[in-house]
């Protein structure tokens, strides 16, 4: 599905591009569309400047956010906790993702400090049917708690409403379900700052995008609220910073087929000046295909995984990673579970903040989103590209 609309400016809130671009010596609305030269306008850009300030978050109810630390045990609580020996069951939307790796690390983590048990990850890749089974037989498991992240938030809401029904407390990553309860269905949402981080995506394009420029979302063409919001926060972005820029879409609803969807798109747009994707699996993709076709197209996407991580820091077309912090999401999520089990109040919506990750910090970046030093091939990609191996937060992880 195409569609091709000039961006209307919408009630947001100025982001700080325009500012960070001052400070760095150069302006939005450039050309450089090259591999992380001096000249790349983004070289001396500080990335926590490109992620507005404020609040834009409200969950599928009209929730405001809390931070996730305010969900942190007390040591009262944390002993109370070791003593039930909780057992807790987590259902996937998918294993497939570097994301998901980092959610149930972080829940699994912090759930083995307070005792609690695993009963079961369940894996349905992407698949509704598979999910609404496998959340019946996580229910006969008939853990205390399941934490879960919906395929679909349409699809799949009769099913996670046997969890509270069956007496065991549900706690979602992201997103809800329709029709769902905080309170009546569900315990809480713990998510990233969805809007915020499609705005800092977006702020990290702006300065490779000519005036009157074309851009384009690879979008997810399923219901998913938290990418939708992604998106929002995108478009959003360049509807008030750069009211000049067209914005086109093309929609994936199968993960695998993103590149040959990409590719049949930018062969019909070759107007096409800039890309974003709302995460990294399918953005990948998406600079495969450029690649196939020779093109070397700018693009920002979502969440720093491995390949892109290697790609921003090499100084590729991989212009700016915004990364969620999937494993903070999971700390928060399994602190809400204990607190639920133990009969404390846990509010509805629940955010972690993100990393801008440019060429500049992207070892960093990786430090703040795994909890691991960088890896060695990252580090490699780093000293291959100057403006990675004298970025001054990256410099620590290259000593030695």
């Amino acid at each position: 599905m195409l569609e091709t609309k000039k961006l209307r400016r919408l009630a947001v809130p100025a982001a700080m591009v325009a500012l960070a671009l001052a400070l760095a010596g150069c302006s939005a609305g450039g050309t450089t569309a090259g591999g992380g030269g001096e000249s790349d306008p983004l070289v001396k850009v500080d990335g926590s400047t490109l992620i507005p300030s404020g609040t834009y978050e409200t969950s599928q109810s009209g929730d405001k956010p809390t931070d996730y630390l305010e969900l942190k045990l007390t040591p009262e609580l944390a002993e109370k906790a070791k003593a039930k020996k909780f057992k807790v069951g987590i259902v996937m939307h998918t294993m497939q993702l570097d994301w998901s790796q980092l959610q149930v690390r972080g829940i699994t983590d912090t759930l083995e400090s307070y005792d609690a048990e695993i009963v079961g990850v369940a894996d349905p890749k992407w698949d509704v049917e598979k999910q609404l089974a496998m959340i019946d037989n996580m229910i006969q498991l008939k853990p205390d708690a399941i934490i879960a992240s919906p395929t679909d938030t349409a699809a799949t809401a009769a099913g996670f409403k046997k969890i509270q029904e069956a007496g065991i407390k549900l706690i979602f990553m992201n997103q809800q379900v329709d029709g769902l309860k905080y309170g009546e269905n569900f315990v809480t949402v713990v998510a990233n700052e969805a809007v915020k981080d499609g705005m800092a995506a977006a702020a990290m394009l702006d300065p490779y995008i000519p005036k009157d420029g074309t851009i384009a979302c690879v979008c997810f063409g399923v219901a998913f609220y938290n990418v939708d919001q992604r998106e929002k926060g995108f478009a959003d972005y360049f509807a008030k910073e750069r009211p000049d820029v067209t914005l086109k879409t093309v929609e994936f609803t199968d993960e695998n087929k993103t590149g040959q969807i990409a590719g049949d798109f930018l062969t019909a747009n070759p107007d096409v000046k800039g890309l974003f994707a709302p995460w990294d699996a399918p953005g990948m993709l998406v600079i495969a295909a450029q690649r196939e076709q020779g093109k070397n197209i700018p693009m920002t996407m979502m969440d720093l995984g491995a390949e892109d991580a290697i790609a921003l820091a090499k100084g590729t077309n991989v212009k700016g990673v915004m990364a969620q912090a999937p494993y903070d999401h999971g700390v928060g999520e399994a602190w809400a579970t204990m607190r639920a089990l133990l009969g404390e109040k846990v509010g509805p919506f629940y955010t972690t903040p993100g990393y801008a990750a440019l060429p500049n910090n992207v070892l960093d970046a990786w430090k703040f989103i795994w909890h691991q030093d960088p890896p060695k091939d990252l580090i490699t990609a780093c000293k291959s590209n100057k403006v990675c191996a004298e970025g001054e937060k990256n410099a620590q992880y290259l000593k030695g």
